[in-house]
């Protein structure tokens, strides 16, 4: 039946938005448990029912099954009875089964009376969106965080968020419009979330940002008063507006921040000694916005109580993660618990004044401050309360960072293949190699596969392999040329890399570089790598044919020689041409220190001249240094130093500038 009675849950084990231990009131709004709970709802795509399975709540749960024929989605459903008024709560929250074996997108629509008076217009109601991976989702939407209209362009039009007192209309849609399946909701529901007596907790972020459930919004504007007990300063007054962002994924208390650098925060605390845990924002929303800073350090009353060094300094936010390859791992662990999410934890003793923070950093934007909790050090419970929100948080992202490709099929090695202990077929360089990538049914056996290409004088030649083991193994990959006369030629690897669109963090692993591979290739179980083979070819090189082979071994049975032949035309490629070619930008990330930088526009000129382009776009301007009797003193030493290095490399055409 329909229940809006309210229940307060106190044991731990009982599943609960994010403190069980601690309490939560839960409005249970509708748990399909009858057939009056489903008539409770219009669905305008999909077939629904009550079944067994998935039950969060009761002894039944609400089955849609999907409809490829609907409109938007095959999975529409809208509230008849919607509840009007949902203040006073933290979050609204809907409990989802995915029996399938893929993700499912997800999307609400959340609308108050105001967009009803404004024409019931799409930029003045609520679009939130959500990824469903195999299996159970406890998803979670902040009342006090229902922007309209989109995460990225929000009340435009209407200036403020969805009232929470004036809900007139929820929709809920599943999957990509044309797709087969099902889904399985249950309890509905609005929570609020205690948190225990002597903790405090911030979230940091906009006005009207998205809260983390049981945790005390704060923006750049939320001043020190008495009455309050927290703030920013009073002395040094706010951040400035604009100070305070969202970058619109992650869980609520990653996903905004405010930028503290040079601000103090004050705590009315009574007077002892306090654990302090402090989360940065580090990763920012575009390229170039992540944390940039050399050096951080949090001041407790005046005092230095933590600092951060980080001896690359800007640099480190490129290469941090350069030689991670997200295949297998956890990405709540290698990416956020790892580094950009790791809490800073210190101890602070609070006067007869409260804990006064101060936050600094050598550089802008190094202080973005997510969350910030205190509780006195000799309490336990609050420091399982805190170690119990960070395991929320993670369990959140989690579920966000849900990668989006599609399982493999079954895979067993070809009879042929059996005692090489892995598989090889032929790709080409543009093929969308993944490592889900099976061998075509057709695949050839090892003593058929051949690889030929036909080139010209002045091209690099590429020979691709796709290799898929059965067993995670110590493989050996080489090349070498099997008759003579010979070209210079080396073997590399597709590394995968995690790849995601805005406003999201679920993500399809894709190819992302080219790894020279020195005679050792690690394969792995279930993983399909690509090996190109790059042959280059010398504007004077010999026309005829050249015969080589790429000899791979798994570490089981015997090797496999694939060969490899190269037809090398008597036509000549010239980059010296009027057709222009290049990429859009040249010049090296400004993270990186003067002489590396340098360092690295000198391989990039390289690099695309080895592969025949004759212009460049970008570079240094001139500078206006002053001005000596009525005329511009101009500094063109960089200039000159750029055009200098561009005719080193052998580009002497036009520039294209931007």
């Amino acid at each position: 039946m329909n229940r809006t009675g309210t229940l307060t849950f106190t044991l731990a084990g009982v599943l609960t938005l994010a403190s069980a231990a601690w309490g939560q009131e839960a409005a249970h709004l509708c748990d399909f448990e009858d057939p009056a709970d489903i008539r409770a709802w219009e669905f305008t795509a999909g077939t629904p029912g009550v079944v067994e399975e998935g039950v969060t709540h009761g002894r039944k749960a609400l089955e849609i099954t999907f409809d490829p024929q609907g409109q938007y989605h095959p999975a529409y459903m809208t509230w008849r009875s919607v509840r009007g008024d949902w203040s006073g709560f933290d979050a609204l929250v809907l409990d989802v089964f995915n029996p399938g074996l893929e993700p499912i997108p997800a999307t609400v629509l959340i609308a108050d009376r105001a967009w009803v008076q404004k024409g019931r217009s799409y930029w003045n109601r609520h679009n939130g969106s959500a990824t469903l991976a195999p299996g159970p989702t406890r998803w979670t939407i902040p009342v006090g965080g229902l922007y309209r209209g989109e995460a990225g362009s929000r009340n435009n039009d209407i200036k403020r968020n969805i009232d929470a007192s004036e809900i007139v209309r929820l929709d809920f849609g599943f999957g990509v419009k044309g797709a087969a399946g099902r889904v399985i909701v249950d309890d509905l529901r609005l929570v609020r979330v205690a948190r225990p007596a002597g903790v405090w907790a911030f979230d940091f972020g906009p006005p009207d940002q998205s809260v983390m459930p049981g945790w005390t919004a704060i923006s750049n504007a939320t001043a020190y008063t008495k009455q309050r007990g927290f703030g920013w300063g009073p002395q040094g007054g706010t951040p400035w507006n604009g100070a305070a962002r969202d970058t619109t994924f992650g869980p609520a208390l990653l996903r905004d921040f405010c930028e503290a650098g040079g601000y103090r925060f004050r705590v009315d605390a009574p007077a002892g000694r306090y654990r302090v845990t402090v989360v940065y924002e580090n990763s920012g929303y575009w390229g170039g916005e992540q944390a940039m800073q050399s050096k951080r350090r949090i001041l407790a009353g005046g005092e230095e109580a933590w600092s951060e060094t980080r001896p690359d300094g800007s640099a480190h936010a490129l290469y941090r993660f350069e030689e991670i390859e997200p295949l297998g791992v956890d990405i709540w662990d290698t990416y956020m618990k790892a580094e950009l999410a790791k809490p800073v934890a210190f101890d602070a003793r609070a006067g007869a004044d409260g804990l006064t923070l101060q936050f600094e950093a050598d550089r802008p934007w190094g202080s973005k401050i997510s969350a910030l909790a205190v509780h006195r050090t000799d309490d336990p419970d609050a420091a399982r309360w805190l170690a119990g929100q960070m395991d929320e948080v993670a369990a959140e992202f989690r579920g966000m960072a849900v990668c989006l490709d599609k399982p493999p099929g079954p895979f067993v090695l070809p009879p042929a293949w059996r005692a090489s202990g892995l598989v090889a077929w032929p790709v080409d360089i543009a093929d969308e190699v993944t490592p889900a990538s099976l061998p075509p049914e057709a695949a050839k056996g090892p003593e058929d596969l051949v690889l030929s290409r036909l080139a010209a004088r002045g091209e690099i030649a590429t020979f691709c392999l796709a290799v898929r083991p059965d067993e995670n193994r110590r493989g050996q990959v080489s090349f070498a040329w099997t008759k003579q006369p010979s070209l210079p030629a080396e073997v590399s690897a597709v590394w995968y890399n995690a790849v995601r669109g805005f406003n999201s963090i679920a993500y399809r692993l894709r190819a992302h570089t080219l790894r020279p591979v020195d005679g050792s290739l690690p394969l792995q179980r279930d993983v399909t790598r690509m090996l190109v083979l790059k042959v280059r070819v010398p504007p004077d090189a010999a026309p005829g044919n050249y015969e080589g082979a790429i000899r791979l071994r798994s570490g089981k049975g015997p090797a496999v020689s694939v060969p490899v032949r190269l037809t090398v035309s008597s036509v000549v490629l010239d980059r010296q041409t009027e057709f222009r070619m290049g990429f859009f930008g040249l010049q090296p990330p400004g993270l990186l220190p003067a002489p590396r930088r340098q360092q690295a526009l000198e391989r990039t000129l390289a690099l695309l001249g080895e592969y025949g382009m004759n212009m460049v776009c970008g570079g240094p301007s001139w500078r206006l240094k002053g001005w000596k009797d009525g005329q511009p003193v101009i500094d063109f030493g960089e200039m000159d130093a750029f055009f200098a290095l561009l005719r080193k490399h052998g580009f002497t055409g036009p520039i294209n500038g931007y």
